[in-house]
């Protein structure tokens, strides 16, 4: 099959110099590697492909149905060779995302709810879904905000520290370069994007150890006021623009009206973007570490009861190491707190 598929990519002026490999385990998962008899040095295209051998369009909906229609029209299609070698719903890439996951699953995530609100935001429920499901793990954006699925290019695994840049040439042929070595033989990561553990698992059904790009939601929830979502980075910091609601809700009056008296003319969020004293910003700490604290220990007992399930467990395990950074970082800038 990878044979009819390469000689279709030729076809259709579609090139790389790795080699497509795939997994004994899953038939329908294949991945680039660099040569057996060559390292790959930084800066090497690795993927090129003519615009007018992808397909395309101007939203992901549009893009999963187009697909879809090209799947049914089966051998017509000119895009047969390619569709054939992806992976069907019923495939293990395509069932670990959560979206294809049976509810007692999706209940054993304990992450303050973060996955399930994801899964009722991305829900499409007139879109076919293995169409859907190609689109959202495979897809790339083009100039122009459009969207592609691009053949080759789909079949490079993602790791959030490799550099990636492409660019479309005035002859309308899109490539892709990665700024870092392989090994000869190596597999050839891209980096998708800046992406949180959360984005990867919904999307692509995976999870990255160590992620630097991280980022773990809270909801601080607080007597006779609305929930206030919080972001803590991979690094512990709590994300700046997700404090200022909770300075403004436990300013004194007198806080209060010195902040406003100072910046008449910011808007609440951008009056309270800055600390407004040391005694607000412990006790937003303070608020902000028994949120983390729960968090972490949702998570953390999350995975252990998990620990049979590994993506799961990966996930959540990911969400407690962040939750302790955060834990960490508070307990630096305010000891006294005690965390």
């Amino acid at each position: 099959m990878h044979t009819k598929f390469l000689a279709w990519c030729t076809e259709r002026g579609i090139s790389t110099p790795l080699t497509l490999l795939g997994s004994p385990q899953d038939p329908s998962y294949r991945y680039l590697a660099a040569p057996a008899d060559s390292a790959l040095a930084p800066g090497s295209t690795i993927v090129r492909a003519p615009l007018d051998a992808c397909l395309i369009d101007d939203s992901l909906e549009g893009l999963a149905e187009r697909v879809a229609r090209e799947k049914s029209l089966g051998t017509t299609s000119e895009y047969a060779p390619y569709l054939d070698i992806l992976p069907e719903l019923d495939s293990p890439s395509v069932k670990a995302m959560p979206r294809f996951w049976a509810a007692e699953r999706l209940g054993s995530v304990t992450d303050g709810g973060q996955l399930e609100a994801r899964m009722r935001e991305d829900e499409r429920p007139r879109v076919d879904p293995w169409g859907l499901a190609i689109v959202n793990s495979r897809s790339n954006v083009l100039p122009g905000n459009l969207f592609s699925v691009t053949p080759l290019l789909d079949m490079l695994n993602h790791k959030p520290s490799v550099g990636t840049s492409g660019r479309v040439t005035d002859n309308g042929e899109l490539q892709l370069t990665v700024d870092e070595p392989f090994l000869a033989g190596e597999e050839v990561f891209i980096s998708y994007d800046q992406l949180a553990n959360l984005d990867t698992l919904v999307n692509y059904g995976f999870v990255c150890e160590d992620n630097p790009f991280n980022v773990e939601s809270i909801v601080v929830r607080m007597i006779n006021q609305s929930p206030i979502p919080l972001a803590v980075e991979a690094d512990g910091s709590i994300s700046g623009a997700t404090l200022a609601p909770l300075r403004e809700v436990l300013a004194t009056a007198e806080e209060f009206d010195r902040v406003r008296k100072d910046g008449e003319e910011d808007s609440s969020l951008l009056a309270f973007a800055v600390p407004v004293s040391d005694r607000n910003e412990e006790e937003v700490m303070a608020v902000i570490g028994a949120a983390v604290d729960d968090a972490l220990y949702e998570a953390k007992g999350g995975a252990e009861s998990a620990k049979d399930d590994l993506l799961v467990a990966s996930y959540l395990k990911e969400r407690a190491r962040t939750m302790e950074l955060g834990l960490s970082s508070i307990a630096k800038k305010f000891p006294e707190l005690g965390y």
